[in-house]
């Protein structure tokens, strides 16, 4: 019924401040628990890198991941700042690969022919921004 502009009784007044008072411990309680999540998480995950192959690895050299994001799509290439909110062409040609019959694709062979084509073949695609 009564407010802070109309004005307040002495008990209803207590209990506003009482309840911004709890609002704003809330606040800095709550700030310093998701900042020092924040900080445990990008300490866990400092040194992991994506490298040219499109794995992730650790700074050892171990891989974390076979494909970026488990879905290959680069983050950085979704968004752009064109009016369109995503690059559809980009995503399809990515789905059109995804779906490509298993048979087709040529297995990696370590040390082959087959294999430095392929990673030569992904070079060139990062290089153009695929």
């Amino acid at each position: 019924e009564n407010s802070f502009y109309s004005g307040l009784q002495p008990p209803e007044f207590f209990f506003h401040t009482m309840a911004g008072r709890e609002g704003l411990v809330d606040t800095a309680v709550k700030t310093a628990e998701t900042g020092y999540m924040q900080r445990r998480l990008m300490k866990a995950l400092e040194d992991l890198a994506l490298k040219y192959d499109l794995t992730v690895r650790t700074s050892s050299g171990d891989v974390v991941q076979f494909c970026f994001g488990d879905d290959g799509l680069n983050p950085a290439r979704m968004e752009g700042s064109s009016s369109k909110p995503l690059d559809f062409d980009y995503i399809l040609k990515h789905v059109m690969h995804v779906l490509r019959p298993l048979r087709a694709r040529r297995p990696l062979q370590s040390g082959s022919a087959a294999g430095s084509e392929d990673r030569a073949a992904k070079r060139r695609r990062i290089a153009d921004g695929e």
